[in-house]
């Protein structure tokens, strides 16, 4: 089989229903969405975890996160598991990696296969020479936006690999987490701006700075502060603002590609590890819960010389189901010496990939300590509330929830998509039918994990700028 190059794009904290590509009515991702118009398009892809560290191992093993073991407390994903980078890299490819996101990374294991791996971009007011390349070369009016660097400087390194692996006739991997949309939604100019034409005459927009940049969502989930309608629409505007910053360089990238003729040939994956909350489930950012509101995430692949161009498929899939996919472009016999969880993504005519998905998100210790941190004040029955391990079980007309306090909720999503009613009372059989699977599949019911590695004091202040520890 031809040998192809794979560019692999996570959208952190990306919910598909503020993508254009997704019906979305504000265009947010144009660029995105003509890749879409060649592309597979799912329309019900699942995440298996509701923030980065699980998720992202997922996505590299093909495995839940109860089989990975990258759960709870242990953040580290075991050396014994093999990745896709590492996959990749022993098949001859060049890989390359690229995070804003400190969880994704040396701390949390997930750097392992990548033979350049670039995290920690600082910010910086100087105006470099990649910032002055990508001025000439691609946007001129980059030179009034000192807030870009570090997305030109990804850019950049992706443009520089790409040349170089041309140049050696050796074929890439690239992967690249892209932060912008993740709390703080601060996107910079003229992005931010973009969305927040309404005006609002009673917003005040330094109380939800504060509640959504400063604090991250925490007081709102705390209830120490009220949040109106007008005010998530701000909120909302800038974190489409993100997205369509996102969405930009994308599509610079993409055109990259095709000037060197590399487009075609190249498989392209335009994922999120999980989505956000926005007030749904009296929530906000991405914690303590399984809600489809974290869940459903984008997936949009775009296969070699455009194959399978504008399929839409409405089948239940899972990021975990990646993995599969990539490894059977690769060679269908290194596939099979995989045991995973997740299945080929090829599309073919009324294909049901999964009859269930699964997602996992084990007791939330850094949200727990970021909620008492940044809310000293909030009552113990909230930390109480929250401080539990979550499992579940979807098809695609229900979803079964099993907290690690033993509640349970059932969600009837043809009638409730929104998943406001438990009627776990009204279906007892349906809920144990998926009780069982839950069981019999995942083969664990434990939440403990080990502890996290020591985090430095670099480290601990990256996190803190996004909410964390």
């Amino acid at each position: 089989m031809k040998k192809l190059n794979v560019f692999f794009a996570v959208m952190d904290a990306v919910r598909p229903d503020h993508l254009s590509c997704y019906s979305y009515p504000k265009k947010t991702t144009p660029n995105i969405e003509e890749v879409a118009k060649e592309s597979v398009l799912f329309q019900n892809a699942f995440s298996a975890a509701p923030w980065t560290p699980p998720s992202h191992a997922s996505i590299f093993t093909g495995m839940y996160p109860s089989q990975h073991g990258v759960l709870g407390k242990n953040l580290y994903l075991s050396e014994k598991i093999p990745t896709l980078a590492e996959i990749f890299a022993s098949m001859g490819y060049e890989t390359l990696g690229m995070s804003k996101n400190p969880w994704v990374g040396s701390q949390t294991g997930l750097h392992r296969g990548f033979e350049r791996f670039v995290a920690n971009i600082p910010p910086t007011s100087r105006l470099s020479l990649d910032w002055i390349d990508f001025c000439v070369e691609t946007d001129i009016s980059a030179i009034k936006y000192r807030r870009w660097a570090r997305q030109i400087k990804i850019f950049q390194e992706i443009k520089k690999w790409i040349l170089r692996c041309q140049k050696k006739n050796k074929h890439f991997f690239i992967f690249v987490n892209y932060l912008d949309a993740h709390t703080p939604y601060d996107p910079p100019q003229p992005f931010k701006n973009r969305f927040e034409r309404i005006y609002h005459p009673n917003v005040n927009k330094v109380k939800i700075k504060d509640i959504f940049n400063d604090r991250h969502g925490y007081p709102y989930v705390a209830k120490e502060s009220e949040i109106s309608k007008e005010e998530w629409d701000v909120v909302k505007s800038w974190y489409d603002g993100a997205i369509s910053f996102i969405d930009f360089f994308l599509g610079k990238l993409f055109d990259f590609l095709k000037k060197r003729e590399l487009y075609d040939d190249t498989i392209t994956i335009i994922t999120s590890d999980h989505g956000e909350n926005f007030g749904e489930h009296e929530l906000a950012n991405h914690m303590f819960c399984l809600y489809d509101t974290l869940l459903h995430v984008p997936l949009i692949i775009k296969f070699p010389e455009c194959i399978f161009s504008g399929e839409r498929i409405s089948s239940i899939v899972s990021t975990i189901d990646i993995f599969s996919t990539l490894l059977n472009i690769l060679d269908e016999k290194i596939e099979r010496k995989f045991k995973v969880s997740g299945v080929n993504l090829f599309p073919s005519e009324n294909t049901i990939y999964h009859e269930h998905i699964f997602a996992e998100d084990g007791p939330p210790v850094t949200d727990i300590n970021s909620l008492k941190r940044l809310c000293p004040n909030v009552d113990q029955s909230i930390c109480d509330k929250y401080n539990k391990g979550l499992k579940c079980v979807r098809t695609r007309d229900f979803k079964y929830i099993i907290a690690s306090d033993g509640k349970e909720e059932l969600y009837d999503l043809h009638k409730d998509p929104g998943e406001t009613r438990n009627v776990i009372d009204d279906f007892p059989e349906k809920a144990e039918k998926l009780r069982s699977i839950l069981v019999t599949e995942l083969k664990s019911s434990s939440f403990k994990g080990f502890e996290l590695p020591a985090i430095d004091y670099e480290m601990r202040k990256r996190l803190q700028a996004l909410g964390y520890v």
